[in-house]
């Protein structure tokens, strides 16, 4: 599972150090501002930017004033307190931007008995009463952290504020007590309820204490700020009213979810969490699984993996509150089906009887799940406080778009989610198949993002949305995007050339600051989770590998890999791989490296035999490469293997920089042919037209063509 750590704020720094600091913003600052006016900055709200570019006027305004400050001290005390009269500027006595905020910049710790004060300020939007709300419904989550905390949490909480305003007269949730059909002997009808739903957080790691502690602290309340070209909003959270650690107190943290009110036990854990071998099986070496599987006959009474967890509670719920729905909100192919497989496999080896309940009583519906939420900064804490008057020691931000798809497969009922967001930047769909709408998504979005980082990174890039200012690496994207299209089946309701125009721009907002080093970790698992299945399917059917800009982007992920120098080539010290299989791929992309070396030295040694023998290898390699990434059956794919490996070549001894414009090159001189090529067939049915019309309409019908 994912090691979630609260931005750490900034201490006290000495003068110069400050300035640096101050001087560094500017890589923080997106670069459609840098050259904006404050007349149009003021046309679009941009809160925190804007006080982002007056700390550094202010910071550069203080480094002068202080310096004429120094040049009066110089002429003894007398002099000091003379110019120190007459300056008009920020140092009287000194006021440096970095220290505390003024009395006139009011902020407030974020916790309930401060509401009012911080809903005075009139800058963002809190709940509307300040008692906590109380629902009659729980689902728990296990995995607060930042994606959560963007999307499912904020989707209820939007619910629970109609709930507690009363501004839906027809009830926040009409939800349905579903009777999961679909399984054997659950019948019944579809009963309405009107049930309040609130979030209970569930930490299994040890490292989640630090969520509970910020949390528990704010009274459970936390501020969600998105941004987006059309402005800024920020939001203070509520719907997470309760967290249960379970290191801390497991008996507890179990009673309380074997209550009947807990309806739905929703989890993001990552591709870590769910202990798969690549085979898909449960990883029973891993050393938590171990110790839940030989700890289960003595009760598990502190479950360490989220499979223990949920047989122990579905276990313990037996026979009494009874099943509750598991949903996966990972980014996953079939996350639902994934978690259900995860489960089985554990309640499979330690008692049957569970296994054979949990397949016929609880559902596990897939989802597919959709918002850029990018780590939390320490600057965006200080915009928090500077801008909104809010004082949240982990806060979270994330862009304007919003999307889930769910199945409406639930045991005891669920919120109305599909009633809280609507409109082009939000909504809830509930659906029968989920597969075409996630497939889609993880193609397209979350492929292009592992895609886009590598090739970004090698092209010295930092942030996502200054990546896209670089042509060159826009037409790679664009380019990934249009093979990857290829792969998918149409889509009800989607048109894929918006769909890929959308994300172009969502991946280009300037004020999420989204980094290229997040996208980058876990590539091994990403690139298997969204492309593994489509690689497969695509070379069943085809031999021929059409997938010239993929291997180009597992060319630069091959890049990344190979840390190792060899005969004085490295990449670039920058770029730091985090991956679950680094231990694997480091050795197998260095070995692809020494081929490419040696077989470039043979080349120059016009040693045909032997360059050819170490290009061989170098292609081996890089088939060894792929089928650790994407596991058994890739090795086949020989065809794919010799182009990355090429791509691999020319990116060790051109640079990523040199191969990209290559690229667009190639693609503008193919895209200017094809001008030319479509201007000849006008021309050519023009002629043909001219032929068959009579003289007396032929002026009436000329079609005028230009080049």
């Amino acid at each position: 599972m994912a090691s979630f750590e609260p931005p750490t704020p900034k201490k006290a720094v000495d003068a110069r150090t400050a300035a640096s600091m101050l001087d560094s913003l500017n890589l923080s600052t997106p670069a459609v501002l840098r050259d904006k006016t404050q007349a149009e900055l003021a046309t679009q709200n941009l809160s925190g930017y804007e006080a982002m570019r007056r700390i550094r006027d202010d910071a550069a305004q203080f480094r002068r004033d202080y310096q004429n400050w120094r040049k009066g001290a110089n002429k003894g005390a007398k002099g000091a307190r003379g110019i120190t009269t007459q300056t008009e500027g920020t140092v009287k006595i000194a006021h440096n931007p970095l220290t505390e905020l003024t009395a006139s910049q009011k902020s407030y710790p974020l916790q309930r008995r401060n509401l009012a004060k911080i809903a005075a300020l009139g800058k963002l939007k809190v709940p509307s009463t300040p008692e906590p709300p109380k629902p009659t419904a729980f689902l728990a989550h296990l995995g607060v952290g930042g994606f959560h905390r963007s999307h499912q949490a904020y989707v209820t909480d939007v619910l629970l504020e109609r709930a507690t305003s009363r501004s839906v007269p027809d009830g926040y949730d009409n939800a349905r007590r579903v009777s999961y059909k679909q399984l054997p002997g659950s019948g019944g009808d579809l009963n309405e309820i009107a049930d309040v739903w609130g979030i209970l957080g569930v930490g299994l790691m040890p490292w989640d204490k630090k969520m509970y502690d910020t949390l528990k602290r704010q009274d459970y309340l936390y501020t969600l700020l998105t941004r987006g070209n059309d402005g800024s909003e920020a939001r203070v959270v509520q719907s997470i009213v309760g967290f249960l650690h379970v290191p801390e107190a497991p008996e507890a943290a179990l009673q309380r979810l074997e209550k009947e009110d807990i309806r739905i036990l929703s989890l993001t854990v990552t591709e870590k969490g769910y202990y798969r071998t690549p085979d898909g099986g449960l990883d029973i070496n891993n050393a938590l699984v171990k110790e839940d599987l030989n700890d289960w006959s003595n009760g598990l009474k502190q479950p360490k993996t989220a499979p223990g967890l949920i047989c122990t509670v579905l276990l313990r719920r037996r026979g009494k509150a009874g099943p509750l729905t598991v949903m996966s909100c990972d980014n996953l192919p079939l996350n639902g089906n994934t978690a259900r497989d995860s489960v089985l496999a554990f309640a499979r080896l330690v008692d049957q009887d569970l296994a054979t309940y949990i397949a016929q009583e609880v559902p596990f519906p897939n989802a597919m799940v959709d918002r850029i939420t990018p780590v939390t900064k320490p600057e965006q804490i200080d915009i928090l406080k500077q801008e909104y008057g809010v004082e949240d020691g982990w806060p979270v931000v994330a862009e304007p778009f919003l999307q889930w798809v769910v199945e409406d497969k639930f045991v005891k009922g669920r919120p109305a989610w599909e009633k809280a967001c609507s409109g082009p930047n939000e909504s809830v769909l509930f659906v029968d198949d989920v597969e075409p709408y996630e497939l889609m998504k993880l193609r397209l979005l979350n492929s292009s993002h592992s895609a886009m980082a590598y090739v970004s990174l090698l092209a010295c890039h930092k942030f996502v949305d200054e990546a896209l200012t670089d042509i060159d690496v826009l037409t790679f994207l664009r380019a990934y995007m249009n093979e990857v299209v290829t792969t998918l089946v149409p889509v009800a309701g989607v048109n894929f050339i918006e769909y890929r125009a959308k994300l172009v721009e969502r991946f280009s907002n300037p004020y999420i600051k989204d980094t290229l080093a997040r996208l980058a970790l876990d590539g091994s698992q990403k690139f298997e989770a969204t492309l593994g299945r489509a690689l497969v399917e695509h070379f069943k059917g085809c031999a021929a590998c059409n997938f010239d800009v993929l291997a180009l982007a597992f060319a630069a992920f091959l890049r990344c890999c190979a840390t190792s120098t060899f005969d004085g080539i490295a990449p670039s010290p920058d770029i730091t791989i985090d991956d679950p299989k680094k231990s694997l791929l480091e050795p197998l992309a260095t070995d692809a490296l020494r081929c490419c070396v040696q077989e470039h030295e043979s080349g120059d040694a016009l040693d045909v035999e032997a360059e050819d023998a170490w290009r061989a290898k170098g292609e081996q390699a890089t088939s060894s490469f792929l089928s650790c990434v994407f596991g058994k059956g890739v090795e086949d794919f020989s065809e794919l293997s010799a182009l990355v490996y090429k791509h691999f070549t020319s990116l060790v001894f051109r640079g990523m920089r040199d191969c990209l414009a290559s690229y667009r090159q190639e693609q503008l001189l193919r895209i200017k042919a094809e001008i030319a090529a479509t201007y000849e067939v006008l021309r050519t049915l023009q002629r043909q037209e001219i032929l068959l019309t009579p003289p007396e309409e032929a002026e009436a019908t000329t079609i005028e063509v230009t080049s």
